[in-house]
């Protein structure tokens, strides 16, 4: 990083200070005295905000909030972390501002993520908002003509400000769901993207030639990592985006892609030893602040057994009881 980028970040870092007003008076001073001590520093801090300006006064950072998880043991210092985080995005733009990208091409991403038990809510310059489930990412590039996400891992619910002229774009695997105004889930796994709408309608396209897929209200479609749309079909969209309310909801869904769900919210990353038993389908609720309990239940009713581990990890596999209970036919194979 050379001084000039040294002296960009601390400009942003001030120009938050100042624009908070929550900030100690001592924190102002200090910006103060730093602004007023080098005339690249005064030119500096105008750039930052003629850029905020132009961006709408979008104010990523404060408009932010995240929650973590009740009971959730992650570290103390989360909270920091993340304002560190949406500091990092600020200061990306005041950079992208020194350095401007071509006219013809898309402004660059602004990227956030959660860790692990937390959510987090982002509020975008257009008014439209992103609500991030448990160890999730996404990059954010609004251009002239169109705003565009993408889910790189994890899980959210997108709400979208109407803009006709900007549609809204989501990308996540082989494929883009493209909204106007509206409210969707998306779930990105291992294997496939799950795309839920709350309220309005999509349209979601993928790179097998098939035309778009539109996909209304109440209604839930997934896509293949090769692009394969499947079947839309009728959901309770209320149990599908219950993780927004810390419970996360399955029917008859295989515990392996239970537990990758859990994955987002446990303390303890959870492993499957056996492939029988990752599929083993459940129906049933778990509440994100109560994991091992849920566990704990799961192996009194199935016979899964959960081993003690030296890795800090919980491991299950199909202990005796599994097999009996399996061998009887006392729950699904």
């Amino acid at each position: 990083m050379t001084s000039t980028d040294i002296i960009n970040l601390k400009a942003s870092e001030y120009f938050l200070v100042l624009e908070d007003e929550a900030a100690s008076a001592d924190a102002i001073a200090a910006a103060l005295a730093w602004i007023e001590s080098a005339p690249e520093h005064q030119a500096a801090l105008a750039k930052v905000e003629r850029f905020w300006q132009a961006c709408g006064n979008a104010q990523l950072h404060p408009f932010e909030t995240v929650s973590v998880a009740p009971g959730s043991k992650g570290p103390a210092h989360r909270m920091a972390a993340v304002w560190l985080a949406g500091f990092a995005a600020v200061s990306a733009l005041a950079l992208s501002l020194i350095r401007p990208w071509p006219a013809t091409q898309e402004p660059p991403a602004l990227r956030f993520t959660t860790a692990v038990g937390e959510t987090r809510l982002i509020s975008l310059p257009d008014s439209s908002q992103i609500r991030l489930a448990g160890a999730s990412m996404v990059s954010v590039a609004y251009g002239p003509d169109s705003r565009r996400i993408s889910l790189a891992q994890g899980e959210a619910m997108f709400f979208v400000a109407h803009d006709a002229r900007r549609p809204f774009l989501v990308y996540s695997g082989a494929g883009v769901t493209r909204a106007v105004g509206t409210a969707f889930d998306v779930n990105r796994t291992l294997n496939a993207t799950v795309v839920t709408v709350v309220k309005g309608l999509v349209e979601i396209e993928t790179g097998s030639g098939r035309d778009p897929v539109p996909l209304g209200r109440d209604m839930q479609v997934s896509y293949s990592t090769e692009g394969r749309i499947g079947i839309p079909r009728a959901v309770n969209t209320s149990r599908a985006v219950a993780w927004q309310r810390g419970v996360l909801q399955f029917v008859d869904a295989p515990l392996g892609s239970i537990v990758m769900e859990l994955n987002r919210y446990s303390p303890r990353p959870i492993t499957i030893d056996s492939p029988d038993v990752a599929a083993l389908p459940i129906t049933g609720s778990v509440r994100v602040n109560a994991i091992e309990d849920w566990l704990s239940g799961l192996e009194s009713a199935t016979g899964v057994r959960i081993v003690p581990a030296t890795d800090d990890n919980v491991h299950l596999n199909a202990g005796t009881r599994w097999q009996q209970k399996k061998n009887t036919r006392a729950f699904p194979s």
